[in-house]
């Protein structure tokens, strides 16, 4: 006899949501542990980029007898102010491209003064800013890799800042302010876009401001910022005279050297780079959005107001609450905090801490005078930087 045939019985209703459920709560347990990896693995290629910096500045050096790039070419005599008008305003990321296989880029780029293919990057020489030339505006377009951080993903800002960190007084209340250079980007396309930037001690080479948190010197007053000049500052002035076209300077510009680097606070005791997004202008009042992009054309910057975390409210007087750090702090998206590269190469992640301070405030936490002491090259500071360093 025959049997009768069965027909196969299909998933009900419920055992069809039972099933989506479990997989939407697997998937939900299984994404903050997809995403630290993945984090983790940007952290690392993150970590990487810096050690190239790293190795191709002391490439540089090899070539210069042992000297290192400027932080940027700006004024001659680091006055208290950054005149836009003057100076070739490239920056150390400019300078060190040869020597991270992107020689091709940086030999197309125009004298502003002969609109020739000889660019003048001698810390003596002279020449009006870079972007004068509407050529180098588009060259400075190029992206590279090498020069982002992978964890940054926000990429909605229409102004580039070109670091030359400057600290200067203009005997306002506060009497220090920071100062840097912001680019229109041209045509609405963007310049090529760096999340690095150069270490200049805590401000680089403007007026030696006094700033409240300091340690005192002798004469009982707070120490000049110029004592925590970094590796990476401005034109170097040493000795003597030299003439330059247009104009007679005092001084003749001399390259800072690995040897004295390692001579004064030491090489693995100093910062070189570290991670900028330079994202936010709390004065602009407009929570959550990026107004700056750094640029690979810029130079160096200091670490006078800390490192902020990009998840707590931009402390500044009458600023808005916003998730963005503010342009003058070296910051990164990283949870554990920010990485530099030191002076003999190697990567480190320091933790914000309590390092941030807002420009005109008088707080300076002991996480601050360590932040300090890390980015002066010749400080002779020898505090343990042990709780700031993850």
């Amino acid at each position: 006899m025959r049997q009768p045939l069965r027909r196969s019985r299909g998933f009900t209703l419920i055992e069809l949501l039972v099933v989506i459920a479990i997989i939407a709560i697997l998937m939900a347990l299984l994404l903050p542990a997809i995403q630290k990896v993945r984090e983790a693995a940007n952290k690392m290629w993150c970590a990487s980029n810096l050690k190239q910096i790293g190795i191709a500045t002391h490439n540089y050096a090899g070539d210069y007898e042992g000297g290192l790039p400027p932080g940027y070419l700006g004024p001659f005599a680091n006055a208290s102010n950054l005149n836009t008008t003057q100076n070739q305003q490239v920056g150390v990321l400019f300078l060190l491209l040869p020597y991270v296989e992107m020689d091709n880029v940086f030999k197309q780029f125009i004298n502003p003064n002969t609109n020739l293919l000889s660019f003048p990057v001698a810390l003596s020489d002279y020449s009006v800013p870079w972007w004068t030339v509407a050529a180098n505006q588009g060259i400075a377009q190029a992206q590279f890799k090498l020069f982002v951080c992978p964890s940054d993903t926000h990429f909605d800002a229409k102004v580039a800042v070109g670091v030359s960190a400057h600290i200067y007084n203009d005997n306002a209340n506060p009497p220090y302010h920071l100062q840097a250079n912001a680019f229109p980007l041209p045509g609405g396309s963007p310049l090529g876009r760096s999340n690095y930037a150069g270490v200049a001690g805590s401000a680089g080479k403007g007026v030696n401001q006094t700033f409240p948190g300091l340690p005192l010197a002798p004469n009982g007053q707070p120490e000049g910022l110029q004592k925590y000049d970094g590796i990476l500052v401005n034109r170097a002035l040493g000795d003597g005279s030299a003439i330059l076209p247009n104009f007679r300077i005092q001084g003749v510009y001399r390259r800072i050297t690995l040897g004295q680097v390692a001579a004064q606070d030491g090489t693995s005791n100093t910062l070189m780079f570290g991670e900028y997004l330079a994202s936010n202008d709390p004065n602009l009042q407009q929570p959550g959005v990026r107004h700056y992009e750094g640029c690979w054309m810029i130079g160096s910057f200091g670490t006078l107001a800390g490192l902020q975390p990009s998840s707590l409210p931009v402390y500044s007087p009458g600023s808005t609450p916003d998730r963005e750090p503010p342009w003058y702090c070296f910051s990164s998206r990283h949870s554990a905090g920010v990485q530099f590269c030191y002076g003999d190469g190697h990567v480190g992640t320091i933790k914000r801490g309590q390092t941030f301070v807002g420009i005109g405030t008088a707080l300076a936490a002991p996480d601050w005078q360590i932040l300090q002491q890390l980015a002066g090259r010749s400080d002779g500071k020898t505090a343990d930087p042990s709780p700031i360093l993850d």
